[in-house]
Order: structure tokens, then sequence, then C-alpha cells
């Protein structure tokens, strides 16, 4: 049976580091319903602190200063040790389940577990920031079955561990490659790149290759185009001149193709469609970069740092994703301490409170696959300059996980 101290260890190897023979076709079915369960602590934020301080024989208040505005996931997490437990994952989600039965429990269980195995049960429990986690998962699956999110956990299991070959039916995706060449024979001006759907065989596909379920059961017709938000975000239009009952077709461009490019500069998120002998492509005014908010920092003692990145969401930076790194950067260390930031602090999540804004490339290596890549810290940048999440979710699937 899966203990949390196993969990633990598989779920900070993924996606990258965790071999298939490294773990089991029923662990991973363990996982899968853990990290997707909705049915955690069975009592409230607050009532868990004032158990706390109950336990630590205080007041809730000094709780609360004790905690001074950090997320009380790291609270918990520095009540646990080095040691791991031999708790099963069954045994410790029937506790969180049936917290609101037992008195004393907290402080126990704290200490004994790890902090590792501390830093991913609260995190569950508390649901705090627990989208980063379950994809780790979801993102090692994509990996090593070399299927996208299109196949149901099965399929993906069934390829990984039985040897399932999987027919494609549909010709395969191909995403939208950087246009390098010179005068294209077409071109469309998009005004958010983010908003490019795939049309083609009887399906509709967002940006990144994953099935769009709004428009695919709509889909009348055999057309292969490319379709897109108009600049007022009022409809779509599309690049092909079949009707399509969810957009308009739209004519290319007849402008001359260099004085168009001076559309770049007034659509930081714009870009020209391309279609160049049979085939599309995208130029826009950037790189393969994001930026985006450090939010926190962990340091896993032997096993370097992970920091959770956010990107904007209708105005507010919401965490996307976790980025672990090996050794921390002079720059980004300078960053930190000039923001009271200790990196060395092992274990703890630490948050980062005034505002660090950090550029990434999503970048392909041969061990790491595509994943995003820290570049530096942009000093000059603030929250406004965050990039926003349907960038992040356009550029990388959302499934980044590095």
């Amino acid at each position: 049976m899966l203990t949390l101290a196993r969990l633990a260890d598989l779920v900070y190897q993924m996606p990258n580091k965790l071999l298939v023979k490294q773990i089991t076709k029923r662990e991973c079915r363990e996982i899968w319903d853990f990290v997707h369960s909705t049915n955690r602590l069975s009592i409230s934020l607050h009532r868990l602190k004032s158990q706390l301080a109950k336990e630590c024989g205080v007041m809730l208040e000094r709780i609360l200063e004790v905690a001074d505005d950090r997320p009380f996931v790291e609270i918990l997490t520095m009540e646990s040790g080095d040691v791991p437990s031999t708790h099963t994952l069954k045994e410790v989600t029937q506790l969180m389940r049936n917290a609101h039965l037992n008195d004393k429990w907290i402080l126990p269980f704290a200490d004994s577990i790890s902090t590792k195995e501390a830093g991913l049960i609260w995190r569950w429990a508390l649901d705090y920031r627990w989208y980063s986690k379950r994809n780790r998962f979801k993102n090692w699956l994509y990996r090593h079955s070399k299927l996208n999110a299109g196949h149901s956990f099965d399929i993906h299991l069934a390829v990984i561990f039985d040897g399932l070959q999987v027919t494609e039916t549909q010709t395969p995706f191909k995403k939208l490659e950087a246009w390098e060449g010179e005068v294209p024979e077409k071109w469309w001006f998009v005004t958010d790149c983010a908003t490019l759907k795939y049309v083609g065989d009887g399906i509709v596909r967002n940006r990144n290759g994953t099935l769009n379920p709004t428009f695919t059961p709509m889909l009348d017709s055999n057309a292969v185009c490319w379709t897109w938000e108009n600049p007022t975000g009022t409809s779509h239009w599309h690049s092909h001149n079949t009707p399509l009952p969810f957009s308009k077709a739209k004519e290319p461009m007849t402008n001359e193709w260099h004085e168009s490019q001076v559309l770049l500069e007034s659509y930081a998120k714009g870009g020209f469609l391309i279609h160049h002998e049979t085939n599309y492509y995208l130029l826009t005014n950037g790189t393969n970069s994001l930026y985006a908010q450090l939010l926190t920092i962990q340091n896993l003692n032997k096993g370097g740092y992970e920091i959770v990145i956010g990107f904007s969401d209708a105005g507010e930076v919401v965490d996307a994703t976790t980025h672990r790194i090996e050794t921390i950067p002079f720059s980004l260390d300078n960053a930190l301490k000039r923001r009271g930031v200790n990196a060395n602090i092992r274990h703890a999540f630490q948050p980062i409170e005034q505002c660090l804004v950090g550029k990434f490339n999503y970048t392909w290596t041969p061990d790491g696959g595509w994943h995003l890549k820290f570049v530096d810290v942009e000093d000059t940048m603030g929250v406004d300059d965050v990039d926003d999440i349907l960038d992040y979710f356009a550029m990388t699937g959302g499934e980044d996980e590095s």
C-alpha cells in the first residue's frame, strides 16, 4: 500500500526525474485518485488554527502573530522533522477527512512526518496551490505516454505500462511554427494570439492542441484552418472561405508585407497568422519568453529550490506552476535578500511579499523535454508587466512543471 513518504518522493521527482521503472501501475492509480480528490480536510482553516493554538497551549492571537501572514501550510510544515513516516496514504487522508471527530491530533501528526511529507499533505488538505502539484503528475503521464490530454487516464496508463499502441485516427496536430521566411503568400493579423484555435479533422483544438469542448460540437464541416477572436472579442474570424457556424471567413491582408508589420508595435499580444505552401506559421513581436511573478520559494535542501510562479488572470496574479532550479543565481539571491527573503532557510515555504518579476524561456532539452527555464530577474518590472495566464497556457499548454 502506498505510504505518504513514498508518495512525497514520487511527486517531488515528477515530471522529469522519475523513470517508469521507478513507479508501479498501481501506485499511479492511487496517485491519480489522490491528486484529483476533493474530499479533504473536514474542518475550516480557522478551526484548524484554533485547534493548533489549543494544542500548543496558547491563544489564537499568538499563532496568528507567529504566522505573520505567512501561508499556514508553512507553519504546519515547521512542526515536522527529517525522519520519514510509515503512515499509509489511506490512513492520512482518513485522518484529514475525520478531523472534526478528533480533539488532539495536529501536533502528534505533524511530529510524526517529515517536512517533505508535510509540504505535500498540508497543501492537499488545505487546497493551497494544489494545482502545481497535480500538474506534476499529469505532465509525467503525458511525457511518458507521448499522448496529449485528449486521451483518458486509463489509455495513458495502458500505453506506459502495458505497451498499448494508440493509432491516431486524426491527422497529428502540428503547432504553429515561427515564421522565419521573407514575404509569405497570405497573412492575417491576430490582435491576441492566445485566442487562436485550430480547425481540422472535424474537431476544434485550442492553440496548444487540446480539444476545445465549446466549438467542436458546433463544427459541421471538414475545413482546415485557424480561427481567432476579432479585435473587440465579440466574434471569431477564420482563415478559410468555408462557412463555420461560430466564425466568419476573413480575407488575407492586402497591405505590403513589410508595411503590415508596423501593427506589431501596437499589439503586445498580436501576431501574424501566415499561410505559405500549405502550412501555417506565426510571427509575433516576442520570443519564447514569459514574464512571471515569483510568489514563494522553498529550499529543498539536497534537491535544489522550488519556486511557485504566477501569471495575470483578469488583473490578479494567480499561481500557475512550480518551477525548480538546482542553484540560486546571484541576481535572484540578491533580489530576494532585498525583499527580506533568505533562500537558505531549509524546507520552509517563504512568500515573496514584494513583487518580483522573473523572465522565463520556454525551451527544450533532451533530458527535460519542453519546460520553462529561469533566465533572470527583472527589477525594473512590476505587477503590470506580468504576462497573462492565457499566454502561459498558449505557450506551454498549461502542462509545464520544470
